[in-house]
């Protein structure tokens, strides 16, 4: 019931969801679904009994999906923690284990499950084998051996890493180390029961603090491996429970939020990593359309090392005791303030006997990213029909900031997004042959 109307209420709100899971030991602790008649009383199944019993179990939970809540799951978690922390299989305690006689129950879920998938069309469901401690090097190397021949039969896409973290664990480097090994084994990652503990329901605000950091220093890793930035593989970040009461980790104080649903300095270290980690790349991107010969020596110095700066601070690994958040927050703030603050020495624009462009320009807007207003200039050789269109990343219109007769001159149009969405817009220019595009970002 309660699943139901969780899958009900995802599908009412246009959300997606992810599923948890299909086989794992402690889903089944008795001895009852391996044995027939479904009772502890009954003969243990052979292993081709518990084959096809895996089988339509799987079906039908893929089938019940299908009709209910088509195309809600984006991902399943098909197995759940079968391996050690010392990187083992899971035996005595696994009736999956025990019934088999062996571990090959795992590609056999993963056969099935890809199967009813296609079956039923819900091929936008990508098969996951999930597990906790994964930043542990020994159960990370069970997790390559037993995923490596799934992967390569074609049944496998992801990994998941569970991250039920603590304030001193893992550090950056443990959790690199682990994704770097899982990179080659599959198509996506995501961190799946996110939380760090403090190991206090009433933890003092150092404590606090210290959590903060270690959020931020995760997020850093998160952030600088994302899909969809095409920076790495990790599609998705789920965090475990609603608030420090509704957690699988309880008096723990281990959530982003209280238990009054207030958001903890751990939350603002999380966003503003997101948010300074891609201002810096926008950054990034307009610092590389910048050269030398435009600008005076001295403020070209000043730039150049708030950029070697700022590319160090994005590069480097934080930890508890470091804040992610500041260290990468300063690093924009100067890398901003020194953009500013460049003096153009000369401009191949201008003829400085009348002041008039001898080309037509259009510049890159600036703050980029901004919020809520941008400026952006642009240079008109001769008299003539002007337009400046700003557009979605789908083509439509969204403003004209300029549209009629320009003399030849320079000028400045102010782009006022309040009424926008966050998102990658384009701005075009055209006058008579001459036209240019460029890419704006609006960061609230």
């Amino acid at each position: 019931g309660n699943l139901i109307a969780q899958l009900n209420w995802a599908q009412r709100q246009g959300f997606t969801f992810r599923g948890h899971t299909l086989v794992w030991h402690s889903q089944t602790p008795g001895t009852s679904f391996f044995r027939s008649g479904y009772t502890n009383t009954g003969a243990r199944l052979s292993k081709e009994q518990m084959t096809a019993r895996l089988d339509n179990y799987i079906k039908e939970v893929i089938r019940l999906l299908h009709e209910g809540w088509p195309g809600l799951l984006t991902a399943m978690d098909v197995v759940n923690e079968a391996v050690n922390d010392n990187g083992e299989d899971r035996t005595t305690d696994s009736e999956w284990y025990v019934t088999f006689g062996d571990n090959s129950y795992l590609m056999k879920a993963f056969e099935v499950t890809r199967k009813w998938t296609v079956h039923y069309g819900e091929t936008q469901i990508k098969l996951y084998c999930n597990d906790y401690n994964t930043h542990n090097p020994a159960k990370a190397g069970g997790i390559v051996r037993i995923c490596t021949p799934i992967f390569q039969a074609g049944y496998l896409d992801g990994i998941g890493m569970q991250d039920h973290d603590s304030n001193s664990s893992p550090t950056a480097a443990q959790w690199i180390a682990s994704y770097n090994k899982f990179d080659p084994i599959c198509m996506e990652m995501a961190v799946t029961e996110l939380d760090v503990t403090t190991g206090s329901a009433n933890p003092s605000s150092a404590v606090l603090a210290t959590q903060a950091n270690q959020y931020g220093q995760l997020f850093k890793c998160f952030v600088e491996r994302s899909y969809f930035s095409g920076r790495g593989k990790i599609i998705n970040v789920s965090k475990d429970g609603l608030n420090d009461q509704y957690t699988f980790k309880t008096n723990q104080s281990s959530s982003l939020w209280d238990a009054r649903y207030q958001c903890k300095s751990a939350f603002f270290a999380v966003v503003n990593v997101g948010r300074n980690y891609n201002a810096l790349d926008s950054l990034f991107s307009y610092a590389d359309s910048l050269h030398a010969n435009d600008y005076t020596a001295e403020s070209w110095t000043i730039f150049a090392a708030a950029l070697a700066a700022a590319q160090n601070a994005k590069s480097q690994n934080y930890s508890a005791s470091v804040s992610a958040a500041d260290a990468l927050g300063n690093a924009k703030d100067l890398l901003q303030a020194a953009i500013a603050g460049l003096v153009r020495a000369t401009t191949n624009v201008k003829d400085f006997n009348g002041n008039v462009p001898k080309v037509f320009v259009l510049n890159q807007n600036y703050p980029n990213p901004f919020n809520p207003t941008t400026q952006i200039g642009y240079s008109v050789s001769q008299n003539g029909f002007v337009s400046l269109k700003v557009y979605d990343f789908l083509g439509k219109e969204v403003a004209t900031l300029f549209e009629g007769i320009r003399a030849s001159g320079n000028y400045t149009a102010t782009f006022d997004a309040r009424q926008l969405a966050s998102g990658v817009y384009l701005y075009r220019m055209q006058a008579g042959n001459f036209w240019a595009t460029k890419k704006l970002v609006l960061a609230r």
